[in-house]
């Protein structure tokens, strides 16, 4: 039989407790109890720690965390946003690097496809196009199967070829899902081919909400 302290609560919140039915009863234990319980926090002192697997999902809200404190590490790998590319920046274009199309076709390999979350997404189409004289040369982005949403469109100068660096660029909003987004291109006459030696890479990147 004894009287004993209790341990996750300390200073003027430290209440007694029996042990045994025979051991004595002050009315003080009672209010201090209820004050412990009146300032119960899980805060040092104020009670056990809670731990995180007991934490209900949606119960903690923006005002009872600290502006700037979490961290990176943190975070799930594509918790915030994520990316997707045909190939890494300054990679050589592979097969289907040239076209004699007049109409907009796909470009072989220029497409990625992954499941979004609902969020905005952000497309970059960039690379190096060689064009002969007198050439109208136009790059395009489709979404799924819809027609060419994003279009750029180059011409040379008769008198010689040239090297065009170019950038495509949109935002789009889809549904929740998979997508494909998809590089297109067209030429007025001849040939057009992405230059030797030059990347050219999809990249499609979602901001998650």
């Amino acid at each position: 039989m004894a009287r004993n302290n209790a341990t996750n609560f300390t200073g003027g919140l430290q209440f007694p407790y029996a042990t045994a039915a025979t051991d004595i009863f002050k009315k003080e234990d009672v209010q201090t109890l209820a004050l412990a319980v009146d300032q119960h926090d899980h805060s040092s002192g104020k009670g056990l720690a809670l731990a995180a697997s007991a934490i209900p999902n949606g119960s903690i809200t923006s005002a009872m965390i600290a502006d700037g404190t979490i961290a990176t590490a943190d975070l799930a790998a594509h918790a915030v946003s994520d990316n997707i590319m045909t190939a890494a920046p300054g990679s050589f274009p592979g097969s289907g690097s040239s076209t004699t199309s007049t109409s907009m076709v796909d470009i072989a390999g220029q497409n990625v496809s992954f499941t979004c979350t609902g969020g905005p997404v952000l497309v970059f189409f960039v690379g190096t196009l060689f064009m002969a004289p007198s050439q109208q040369v136009s790059i395009g982005i489709r979404m799924d199967a819809a027609g060419v949403s994003l279009q750029e469109q180059m011409n040379s100068p008769s008198g010689g070829g040239f090297l065009h660096d170019f950038t495509l660029f949109g935002i789009y909003q889809p549904a929740a899902g998979v997508h494909t987004w998809t590089a297109t291109w067209a030429v007025s006459t001849g040939t057009v081919a992405f230059g030797a030696g030059n990347g050219v890479v999809l990249s499609v990147m979602e901001l998650k909400r």
